[in-house]
């Protein structure tokens, strides 16, 4: 039987009910600043936090065996609007009670699995794993080199480069988003923090980001970034 499912082509890294969020009162678009090209510009939230075929299956992934037409290679997007339906009614009901009852614990159970999709859907991470995968790489290829005392490859390594295979980052991503349990872990770290919300009571408004949680070290240890959730004195700057 064949799996019908719409296609989505243009995929939020962020949720678009998220974004919406941070629309002006009767408007319908919001400022962006390209950090790649550096300049300013405004447009409508469907250009905006949104990539073709993010979250697809690559084809060569796949078992050729099994039709493409008949299976959902597009399962975790649409995983993901499910989650992002939920995350949107459970925010709603916070934010309308926060300033009369503050967080509560439920508050906290409920969106902190969120928290940890939203830090490991988008772009940011996904370079994150290609990155450290290199990293690791070229580590390992510097101490068999010492080890093996290859004569033709230069000591300082300055011509040596390490590439990792961006699909397999992808799947790497992938893995984790549809990871219950490494989801759980992370979110239990999460509550363990001292939770604070921010009311904006001036005219300037908040920024959207396209990575919105983001972790700030306050701790200094040589060799060591002390950016994980559970790592001491983080600060995590969630849906801002």
């Amino acid at each position: 039987m064949k799996i019908k499912q719409q296609r989505t082509k243009r995929q939020h890294t962020v949720p678009r009910s998220h974004l919406e969020r941070f629309l002006p009162p009767g408007g319908n678009t919001l400022w962006v600043f390209d950090k790649v090209k550096k300049n300013t510009y405004e447009t409508t939230l469907p250009n905006i936090a949104v990539e073709n075929g993010f979250y697809d299956i690559p084809s060569n992934f796949t078992d050729p065996r099994y039709p493409r037409e008949e299976y959902d290679y597009q399962f975790l997007e649409h995983g993901l609007g499910e989650k992002e339906g939920q995350f949107k009614q459970d925010l709603d009901a916070f934010l309308a009670e926060v300033q009369t009852k503050g967080i509560t614990q439920m508050n906290r159970a409920m969106l902190a699995p969120f928290m940890v999709i939203q830090w490991l859907r988008g772009r940011e991470h996904r370079e994150r794993v290609r990155q450290q995968r290199e990293k690791l790489a070229m580590v390992k290829l510097k101490e068999q080199c010492r080890l093996k005392n290859y004569p033709e490859i230069p000591a300082d390594f300055d011509s040596v480069t390490v590439k990792y295979n961006p699909l397999l980052a992808a799947a790497e991503q992938m893995h984790l988003l549809i990871d219950g349990d490494y989801i759980e872990k992370k979110a239990t770290e999460l509550l363990k923090h001292i939770w604070l919300v921010g009311i904006n009571t001036t005219m300037q408004p908040f920024y959207i980001s396209d990575t919105p949680v983001v972790k700030i070290p306050n701790v200094l240890a040589p060799g060591r970034s002390l950016t994980g959730f559970g790592s001491q004195g983080v600060e995590i700057v969630p849906l801002s």
